[in-house]
């Protein structure tokens, strides 16, 4: 993650253009805390992904477009834009069949259970759920190639 090039409310955590190239599987994590973020984005690193993060939901589908991840965490308590409606946007995504999806929430235990079935319906890949607080070897063994 370019700390950088990151204005909390206004942009993606951006990649410089070599990482595209390195051949690495892909990840987004979208979250709206940033340092629990970047605490995630270093695990799935040492998995051997390039990673970019967004916060804001005016970034979600570009940045999904964009960067064709293989792995997506998501968060479903975001301001103005919830894990829920992020899954119904991913419902038409051209790639959702080969993108792996991890719930990531302190949400209660219904509403994690309703954004699993939302998955399912939709076809998208949900490889697990990890409930906040979680610990980062946790996320590394969920995110470890299948």
């Amino acid at each position: 993650i370019n700390n950088t090039a990151y204005a909390p409310h206004t942009a993606a955590h951006t990649l410089p253009e070599g990482d595209y190239l390195s051949g690495a599987r892909r990840a987004v994590i979208f979250d709206d805390d940033v340092s629990f973020s970047e605490e995630c984005a270093e695990a799935l690193r040492r998995q051997g992904y390039s990673v970019e993060s967004c916060v804001r939901e005016a970034y979600f589908s570009a940045t999904i477009a964009r960067f064709a991840p293989e792995m997506l965490l998501l968060d479903l308590h975001i301001p103005d834009f919830d894990g829920i409606e992020a899954l119904r946007s991913l419902k038409t995504y051209e790639r959702k069949n080969e993108l792996d999806v991890i719930l990531i929430s302190a949400a209660h235990p219904t509403l994690i259970a309703s954004a699993s079935a939302l998955a399912e319906a939709y076809g998208i890949r949900l490889r697990g759920v990890l409930r906040k607080p979680f610990r980062l070897a946790q996320l590394e063994l969920m995110a470890m190639p299948r």
